[in-house]
């Protein structure tokens, strides 16, 4: 006997109901679970994670002592400030290291790799696919196996050493700018939004390394003051929220971090930022990378 095409049709046009109705009880359960679990209780990760963590974090310690040698002070932010504050290390789940530093630090750092290290400004560009753009940096490590390798793109600087994606570290430098007193976060914002305009239209690293070069130079609002830029993100700080800097933990070693981690964290993440995300115990980078190793790195 034949199931009634009607029931057929029923469950066809049901279907993705159901699902989206499934997937809304899904979140609203994992809702709940963020809002009473302690992230501080998180035990640390283990297993493949784990290795690369700790891998990712000699290598921090020892391009921070290249930068301390020379007279910089790499702070912590973004997530692997985050990490620090809420779990005295790193996110279990992540394997991000992010490091910022004052714009005259960050180009004399740039200086420093250009004669001391492997440096190229980044070659792709915002239309390359995820695949295009690691393939990229996998070259680049093959072809420079366990130097360091410095990749410049328009606001963020990549430090990496290893032989292949199957096995590099890993750390991220963003620059901050002071802006003059009186310079509202409004006009900011305002501000950014035309940069941001403007180099999707450029959509060239390399074009773009030199648009916002000139744009620092010819902007009156940039270069002194107590107002404090975080690349091109639009968040702000007062001179007091970085500085003094101060060494807080993360996990057996130290970094220096913002006078006022929370200030900070807050701009970023909100006030919630001591919750646990929608997304947590999910890997992005990790993701990403082990789909492409998988297929071209075996």
């Amino acid at each position: 006997m034949l199931y009634p095409i009607y029931k057929v049709f029923k469950y066809i046009l049901d279907y993705p109901i159901n699902k989206i109705k499934k997937y809304f009880s899904y979140k609203e359960n994992l809702q709940y679970l963020c809002s009473i679990i302690e992230p501080s209780t998180i035990k640390k990760a283990d297993g493949e994670i784990r290795e690369i963590q700790n891998r990712y974090l000699n290598f921090a310690i020892e391009v921070n002592q290249i930068m301390e040698n020379i007279n910089l002070k790499p702070f912590l932010v973004s997530g692997t400030l985050l990490g620090a504050i809420r779990h005295g290390g790193y996110i279990p789940w992540d394997d991000d290291l992010d490091f910022g530093l004052i714009r005259d630090e960050y180009e004399n750092l740039i200086s420093w790799a250009k004669e001391n290290a492997v440096f190229e400004e980044r070659k792709s560009n915002r239309f390359w696919s995820t695949n295009q753009r690691l393939k990229y940096e996998d070259n680049l490590i093959k072809k420079n196996p366990n130097k360091l390798i410095f990749i410049h793109s328009s606001e963020m600087l990549q430090i990496y050493t290893g032989t292949s994606l199957k096995n590099f570290s890993l750390i991220d430098i963003f620059p901050f700018d002071f802006y003059k007193d009186g310079y509202s976060f409004e006009e900011h914002k305002k501000y950014l939004r035309k940069i941001h305009r403007k180099l999707e239209i450029i959509n060239n690293y390399s074009k773009e390394i030199t648009f916002l070069k000139e744009e620092r130079k010819n902007n009156p609002n940039i270069g002194s003051g107590t107002n404090i830029g975080y690349s091109l993100y639009k968040i702000f700080y007062k001179y007091d929220d970085i500085f003094p800097l101060k060494k807080i933990k993360f996990e057996d070693t130290e970094f220096y971090a913002p006078n006022n981690s929370i200030v900070f964290l807050e701009n970023i993440f909100g006030k919630n930022w001591n919750k646990l995300p929608l997304d947590v115990g999910y890997s992005h980078h990790r993701v990403l990378i082990n789909k492409y190793n998988r297929k071209y790195n075996r």
